[in-house]
């Protein structure tokens, strides 16, 4: 298990195997393989397999592979290209700027924003405001609770 209690944590090339707990901000680059619980704003670009919880904003730039879970209860940027294979739970706005492929149930409690293809193969709920701005193929059940503009399928 590792932990820090920082207020910027940047890893380059990082490798963890196992539980990691950060206690403030991380910016990473690298592969996680176990869970990891991060109470700050979270910048990425990595392979992930296992569960995430981000008790902040998440800001994804470049390719990210999730294999698990991932909860975050702030505002999500995205600026690459996401594949998902997991749940994820997003209790704040997204912002996707690339292509996402998703495999997992999806929640999002706020307004979504998708300027990419994309191609959800799962169910799908979202409660605030969806503007998509690219192709989207839906595999799942599409359950929306407000208003949702596409400008082209």
């Amino acid at each position: 298990m590792r932990r820090w209690k920082v207020m910027l944590n940047v890893k380059v090339n990082e490798e963890v195997e196992g539980y990691e707990n950060v206690k403030g901000d991380e910016e990473m680059e690298g592969n996680v393989n176990g869970n990891e619980e991060i109470e700050g704003y979270v910048k990425r670009k990595e392979d992930i397999e296992g569960y995430v919880n981000v008790k902040s904003d998440e800001e994804m730039e470049g390719y990210v592979n999730v294999k698990g879970n991932e909860e975050i209860e702030g505002y999500v940027n995205v600026k690459g290209d996401v594949d998902m294979k997991g749940n994820v739970n997003v209790k704040g706005c997204v912002n996707m700027k690339g292509n996402e492929e998703m495999e997992g149930y999806v929640n999002v409690k706020g307004s979504g924003e998708m300027k990419g293809y994309r191609n959800v193969k799962c169910n799908e709920e979202m409660e605030g405001y969806v503007n998509v701005k690219g192709d989207e193929e839906m595999g799942g059940d599409d359950n929306m609770k407000d208003f949702k503009d596409v400008d082209s399928w």
